[in-house]
């Protein structure tokens, strides 16, 4: 047991990068999903602009966290 322990280790430590992409991925889509299925309040500005405003704020950290 202890050889497919380090086995998954390993991966996670050679493939971090696309691990947590694809944990994000996985989680925009669930957060996606849900908020079009039961929003919560009426709309005041747009879902695009705002999808597209919280995606350009998390590049931005992401780029500002790389420096």
């Amino acid at each position: 047991m202890r050889a497919m322990e380090q086995a998954i280790e390993t991966f996670a430590i050679d493939h971090e990068a696309s691990v947590r992409l694809g944990f994000f991925a996985v989680l925009f889509c669930v957060m996606l999903v849900w908020e079009l299925q039961l929003p919560r309040r009426r709309l005041t500005v747009s879902k695009r602009l705002r999808w597209v405003s919280n995606l350009g704020l998390l590049a931005i950290n992401s780029l500002l966290l790389r420096l």
